[in-house]
Formats: C-alpha cells, sequence, structure tokens
C-alpha cells in the first residue's frame, strides 16, 4: 500500500517537473524568437516590412518600399521571409533587408493587374497559388516555379471569392483557403478537397498549425459586432480570446503552441499580442506605435 502510494506520489512529481520544463522551455523558445509583420508607423504613406523581437525589444524596419505592401509569407528558411508588392513577390533577407525580386507581374499572370486578391508564396518558393476571377466565376491555380509539380487549376467550383489563401508550412503540396464561409483543404499533387468546420460561422481569416491540430479562427461576432478569435484543438474549441477591442490576424506558430494577434482599437493605432497556449500568458509585444498587420512569428 505503501509502495503503491510512493509510486503514484513519484508519478504526479515527475509529471509536474516535466509541465515546468515544457513551460520554460516555451518562455525560452518564445524570448528567442522574432515577429515579423506589416506595420504603417509615423509618417509613412504605405505599409513596410517590421521584425521585433517576442520580448518586445530590438524593432526594426526592414523595407523601405515606396509602394504599398499586402502580405508576408512565411520560409522554412530562418533567414528570409518574403512579401507581395504591386503584384509582384519579393525575397528578403532579415538580417541584412536587403530585397530581390522573385516573381515577377508576367509570371503571376497580373499584366494588366486584373482581379486576383490572393497571390500566395509556398515555404519552399517552388509554386504560388493564384486566386482569380473570370466570367463572374472564381478559381484557386496553382502556378509551378520549379517544374516539380506541374501547373494548372486547383479549384473551380466557387461563386464568391477565394480568399486567406495560405500553405502548410511543413510542406510544399497542402494549401488552405476559405471560400463561401468554409475553410477548405487541397493537395497541389492529388487535388483532393478536404473541409474544416467550427461552430462559429462568420469567418474572416484563420491560421492552422502544421500537423493541423491546433488552428485559430478570425470570425465576427454580430453580439458584440465584434471581430474575435478562437482557438481550436481539431473540431473542439479551447477558448475565445476576451478583448474589449476587435481582435484580428491570428497566427499560430508552427509547433501550435504560440498565438498572435493584433487588437484594433481604431484611428490605426493597434497592439500586438503573443499568447502562450500552453501556460495561457497573454503578452502586449507592441503598442500605441500605428497600424500592424500579418503577424508571422520566426
Amino acid at each position: 500500500m505503501f509502495i503503491d502510494r510512493l509510486r503514484t506520489t513519484r508519478h504526479i512529481v515527475v509529471c509536474y517537473f516535466l509541465l515546468l520544463l515544457s513551460i520554460f522551455a516555451t518562455c525560452r523558445s518564445e524570448a528567442a524568437n522574432k515577429i515579423l509583420f506589416l506595420g504603417l508607423f509615423d509618417n509613412d504613406t504605405t505599409f513596410q516590412v517590421w521584425s521585433i523581437s517576442s520580448d518586445g525589444t530590438n524593432i526594426r524596419r526592414l523595407t523601405n518600399s515606396q509602394y504599398q505592401i499586402t502580405d508576408l509569407y512565411q520560409l522554412n528558411d530562418p533567414n528570409h521571409v518574403a512579401y507581395s508588392c504591386e503584384s509582384e513577390i519579393y525575397l528578403l533577407d532579415i538580417n541584412s533587408g536587403e530585397s530581390s525580386l522573385l516573381v515577377t507581374r508576367e509570371e503571376t499572370n497580373n499584366k494588366e493587374e486584373l482581379d486576383i486578391p490572393y497571390v500566395s508564396l509556398s515555404p519552399d518558393s517552388s509554386g504560388i497559388a493564384i486566386t482569380k476571377k473570370i466570367a463572374g466565376k472564381y478559381y484557386l491555380r496553382y502556378l509551378s516555379l520549379s517544374n516539380v509539380v506541374k501547373s494548372g487549376i486547383l479549384y473551380d467550383r466557387a461563386i464568391s471569392a477565394i480568399v486567406c489563401v495560405c500553405w502548410n508550412r511543413s510542406d510544399a503540396t497542402t494549401i488552405y483557403f476559405l471560400c463561401d464561409g468554409v475553410i477548405n483543404k487541397i493537395n497541389i499533387t492529388k487535388k483532393s478537397l478536404e473541409q474544416f468546420t467550427y461552430a462559429y460561422n462568420n469567418i474572416i481569416s484563420f491560421s492552422i498549425s502544421d500537423d493541423e491540430k491546433t488552428s485559430a479562427i478570425n470570425f465576427f461576432d454580430k453580439a458584440t459586432n465584434k471581430s474575435q478569435v478562437a482557438i481550436y484543438n481539431k473540431d473542439k474549441l479551447i477558448s475565445v480570446i476576451a478583448s474589449k477591442y476587435s481582435s484580428m490576424d491570428p497566427h499560430i506558430s508552427r509547433d501550435g503552441n504560440i498565438l498572435l494577434y493584433v487588437d484594433d482599437y481604431g484611428l490605426e493605432r493597434n497592439k500586438l499580442i503573443l499568447y502562450s497556449i500552453l501556460s495561457k500568458e497573454t503578452r502586449v509585444i507592441l503598442e500605441d506605435k500605428g497600424a500592424i498587420a500579418s503577424p508571422i512569428l520566426y
């Protein structure tokens, strides 16, 4: 009897110790990570790429473009990020701040700036997903940059816009997109389509971890007249971020442990917030600087 109790106590102590180690490792990982985001600060007239450490220090502007930068793409290379500007895609060295043209407007088939609301680069830079509207119908097209996978139409049954196109960051074959209020998953080689269902409708945007176990959705709550962020484990709701402001632009880390999002409290003043899903700790990374969008964790 005594030995059994001793074993149980030792088991509880070991589990508690492992949990503390996990939380400690997560905190160390957060401290070492860099956050990239789009910012409209000071006297700027266009969004630029900025970086900041996850402890709120070392804020740095990485681009100085006269044109609007619209999207950031997380790559498998930890030293580079890609961004979209004027329907072209650029590769940005995070350390030096140097940009180089990766995909031209001609390659995205947007010579005349046609209705292409989303152009998304794969994490290995081998291809891009493009949404296009033709004769009132929306298409999702894959364009190969390496000829490993053949280019072609992936999805053409949409009667409303295809938006929020993004890739699984652990491979270059899985694309997620939002259409008709449903999050869809498609494989560019098999062209097989799956759908994710959530308790909330009115979905605005989303983010999914590499193993697809953790996801965050940004939805419009009619009761509060605000956009909010909900966290899911598979199809089970974990929590809804409680904020008196409108929350937007959720980004789940690749391992599903960290959530980044933006609180919008008007007048182009935003808060960049980091939320630890493991410890449930909320940390304000940046505030009262200006408008913030599209944060990603490196």
